[in-house]
């Protein structure tokens, strides 16, 4: 089995420690993940419904739109991560940044190679 490797030189890729862009992408991703938990304070419990008879307030809906929200914040902020990589590799950044796997890419290697472990066998 071969291994799949960039090669920076190659491809052309001059960096350029002049260049902010993966910075920038690193601070968004950092506010974005600031308000990766701001849904469970924001989407609040609805009072009981005491009007016509108690017990009649439905939180479902409010549960459901509070997850979608923390699921569309969280992808934008792996998304932010993945720009600020690719910013680093192609250009802006120093050779290390392609060394620099963040929590995703690690997990995403580890599934690739126990995937190919799998068909291999």
């Amino acid at each position: 089995m071969s291994i799949i490797e960039f090669d920076r030189d190659a491809a052309g890729v001059v960096a350029n420690r002049d260049w902010t862009d993966s910075q920038t992408f690193t601070n968004i991703a950092v506010g974005v993940g600031e308000l990766v938990w701001k849904p469970n304070r924001v989407f609040v419990e609805l009072p009981e419904d005491t009007v016509g008879g108690a017990g009649k307030t439905d939180n479902g809906g409010r549960i459901e739109l509070k997850n979608e929200a923390k699921y569309a914040l969280e992808t934008i902020h792996l998304i932010v991560q993945e720009f600020s990589d690719a910013c680093g590799l192609l250009g802006s950044g120093v050779s290390e940044t392609s060394m620099n796997f963040d929590a995703s890419e690690a997990q995403a290697t580890a599934d690739f190679d126990f995937l190919t472990s799998e068909v291999a066998s």
